[in-house]
């Protein structure tokens, strides 16, 4: 179910007329914003010829299912493996794309992949990608569906065309989960908590374990604006002790703080400074933690105590 980003969906529309696809896209926004959801949209589109029908139902057509659960063979989904607590895209997984491609490029088929997580390739699987990616396949498109083109290797974000998902408004969300038979004070609760990602929103009002846990996000991320200290030493505490689960973290406070900012301006709140202040730093941080060993308790804990200095030491 795609919600929103209407400009977006016309825009691929009119490449698909036109037959003007291009060969690879990273698709960035936030997790749960709708990256995945149109990627497959467009491969209904381009697999399913009931697509043209209007008010076609993809929720119930065979052909839009089996590509959305990831069952159709000309539409091949890469996700993540869950190594303990670590996600992660394994150099196997894109060998056994690569015998894919190669297989079915002696057959002349179309097809469509997408790498969902595409910053989770480690070291030698973005290696094997990108030769992947350089190989002259014919028929075939590539999207990279990614928190950040800036986490994806520089040789591989030069070679694919970036698409920005921003958030969807919480208006247009709520109005998809009372749709779903979602009620009515649940899903204005989810809504708030989702801050513009309807994927999200979808997800926590069907799974109270991670309702809890969103929950939770939201609020201790409002402890970067709190005016009392013993609330902001609580960010370095409860700081994943494992370094990829902290730059997670570290993301869904920055989209929350985002959230909140938006909601400040619209209400002329004075405190929009603070907010602001706090995610430069945090958006700092994470690119940081990305590109350097520092040492991100040390770093939050600078944050914590600096609220005016628009720095960071490592």
């Amino acid at each position: 179910m795609l919600i929103g980003h209407e400009r977006i969906v016309e825009y691929f529309n009119n490449l698909l007329k036109r037959e003007r696809l291009a060969h690879g896209y990273a698709f960035c926004g936030p997790e749960g914003v709708g990256k995945r959801t149109l990627a497959l949209y467009i491969a209904q589109n381009i697999f399913c010829p009931e697509v043209i029908i209007r008010n076609h139902k993809r929720d119930v057509c065979s052909i839009c299912i089996s590509i959305t659960r990831g069952e159709h063979q000309n539409t091949i989904v890469i996700k993540t493996d869950n190594d303990g607590a670590k996600k992660n895209i394994s150099i196997e997984q894109i060998r056994q794309l690569r015998k894919k491609l190669m297989l079915k490029e002696m057959e002349g088929r179309r097809r469509i992949i997408i790498i969902d997580g595409a910053e989770f390739m480690n070291t030698e699987a973005a290696n094997a990608f990108l030769k992947t990616l350089e190989e002259p396949f014919s028929n075939i498109n590539f999207f990279l569906i990614t928190q950040s083109v800036s986490a994806l290797l520089q040789t591989t974000a030069s070679r694919v065309q970036s698409v920005r998902f921003n958030v969807v408004s919480d208006g247009k969300i709520e109005k998809a989960l009372l749709a779903k038979g979602i009620e009515e004070k649940l899903a204005k609760e989810c809504v708030s908590l989702a801050n513009g990602c309807p994927g999200l929103a979808i997800a926590i009002a069907q799974d109270k374990e991670l309702h809890a846990a969103t929950k939770e996000i939201n609020k201790t991320a409002k402890y970067f604006i709190s005016d009392f200290i013993s609330e902001r030493l609580k960010l370095p505490v409860i700081l994943a002790e494992d370094r990829e689960e902290a730059a997670l973290q570290i993301n869904k406070w920055l989209l929350v703080l985002e959230g909140l900012m938006r909601e400040q301006l619209q209400k002329g709140d004075p405190k929009v400074r603070l907010t602001a202040n706090s995610a430069e730093k945090l958006l700092r941080l994470a690119e940081l933690v990305k590109n350097t060993n520092i040492n991100i308790r040390l770093a939050l804990e600078q944050i914590i105590f600096d609220r005016t200095e628009n720095k960071i030491y490592h």
